[in-house]
């Protein structure tokens, strides 16, 4: 989504690499840019990349910022094992 001279994104991650930290690659208008996801991203956190929107339209050399919604992608289905684990882990926090 463009507003002026901005960028706006959502990205989709695995919930595991919000839990435990990761980085992600984006589109950017000028090529792709690997972030970093630190540990313990909340879901909906919001990363900016200054200068990397949309171009100004009367200084082409400086751009909006790029920002990126991440957004948590929740297994569909576990295994028992898994299972086993998400329930450890909800029983120690």
């Amino acid at each position: 989504i463009r507003e002026g001279d901005n960028l706006r994104i959502t990205k989709t991650v695995p919930v595991w690499d919000l839990m435990l930290g990761s980085s992600v690659t984006v589109d950017t208008p000028g090529g792709a840019v690997k972030i970093p996801i630190k540990t313990g991203t909340q879901n909906g956190a919001v990363l900016r990349l200054k200068g990397k929107g949309y171009p100004h339209y009367d200084n082409p050399s400086a751009a909006g910022d790029l920002y990126i919604t991440l957004e948590a992608e929740l297994p569909k289905s576990l295994t028992p094992e898994q299972r086993e684990l998400v329930e450890k882990l909800r029983s120690a926090g």
